[in-house]
């Protein structure tokens, strides 16, 4: 089964480039999401909002996010606010 887990992180008071950092350093600490599917946007109207979309393929659908997102919510709600849902694919 498919599905999508995005987390919407809106820093508040935190430089785009202080994020941006720990994101990528984030990323190299955890091996195990370099072995996955994502990808990580930023808002092209207000600098400091990023989107993390992680993709899995899985028998079951994780409702409360895979371990590695529900790490990512953790440390992310430091810098402001945070989304984190869950997509099933349509079929």
């Amino acid at each position: 089964m498919a599905w999508l887990e995005i987390i919407e992180i809106r820093s508040v008071g935190v430089d785009k480039d202080i994020v941006q950092k720990q994101l990528s350093r984030l990323i190299d600490e955890m091996g195990d999401l370099k072995s996955r599917s994502f990808d990580i946007y930023y808002s092209t109207k207000i600098a400091t909002d990023f989107n993390i979309q992680l993709f899995h393929k899985t028998e079951n659908v994780e409702h409360k996010g895979s371990s590695i997102g529900q790490h990512l919510v953790s440390f992310f709600k430091e810098f402001g606010l945070v989304n984190h849902r869950i997509w099933e694919e349509f079929k």
